[in-house]
């Protein structure tokens, strides 16, 4: 049996809104793959998926922020040896980004988009300096979650160029009921360390990553292979004018018991 996470395109993925138009990261109208790795391999948790198969789709594509869109999953562990009929597999269709694995498995899922350059390495300049934040107009992630039968991570990682980016992790709860939450584009402007009990997790590299400056984006699904037979959608994933942004500790995506000797508070 397959456990399903899906990310879910109803408006887009990451969608840039300013005042009521939206500009596409991604619309997933464009369908890719499905993309499955059935070979176990517990090294794939760099930077890039380097053993796990994957794809490019997109030339000039207005639904897709930069004209393409590259895909790419792997298959991290198996509690049974690597049994070749348990697998990780992603695709996109019908406005839905799917990642599956398998009972008992654990996978990782990559989407990047860096412009055309078309394969599993980051162009980490491809997107030429995209102001995401609109003149300022832009100020948080807006991130819904549908259903999720246990925690999960993901990684937004937003680079300038190759030695200036930030990464933010962020470890969910489950969630039983739709959920919202906002992720301030100033969590991106944070040092390195943990937030929120450890919820969240800023690493900045060099000078960090510049929001209006940006070169790449790049989100990981479950990196490190850390959660089995996973069970989780997300609905859509939109940048949003908040007038009032109070930080990392909404419900939505974030663990409602975080603790209380660490906050962050991350207002624009």
């Amino acid at each position: 049996m397959f456990n399903k996470m899906k990310v879910i395109g109803g408006a887009s993925l990451l969608a840039l809104s300013f005042g009521a138009n939206a500009a596409p990261v991604d619309l997933f109208s464009t369908n890719q793959g499905a993309y499955t790795d059935n070979t176990k391999d517990g090294t794939d948790t760099g930077t890039i998926i380097t053993s796990g198969p994957g794809g490019s789709v997109g030339v000039a594509d207005p639904t897709i922020l930069g004209g393409n869109r590259d895909l790419f999953v792997s298959k991290i562990s198996d509690n049974n040896g690597d049994q070749a009929t348990r697998s990780a597999t992603a695709s996109v269709s019908g406005g839905v980004f799917d990642f599956s694995t398998s009972t008992g498995t654990t996978g990782r899922a990559q989407i990047q988009w860096d412009g055309a350059e078309a394969t599993n390495a980051i162009d980490h300049t491809g997107l030429g300096g995209l102001d995401l934040t609109f003149g300022g107009t832009q100020n948080a992630f807006s991130i819904g979650v549908v259903f999720s039968d246990a925690g999960f991570n993901f990684k937004i990682t937003a680079y300038t160029d190759a030695t200036n980016y930030t990464e933010v992790t962020i470890t969910s709860n489950a969630h039983d009921v739709p959920a919202t939450t906002s992720i301030p584009f100033s969590a991106f402007l944070l040092g390195s360390g943990s937030y929120l009990g450890g919820t969240v997790v800023v690493n900045q590299v060099g000078a960090g990553g510049d929001l209006t400056k940006l070169g790449a984006l790049v989100v990981d699904i479950d990196q490190f292979g850390l959660k089995t037979s996973l069970d989780l959608t997300l609905d859509q994933v939109t940048t949003v004018p908040e007038p009032s942004v109070l930080g990392l500790m909404g419900i939505g995506l974030l663990a409602a018991g975080y603790s209380r000797g660490k906050k962050a508070k991350l207002a624009v």
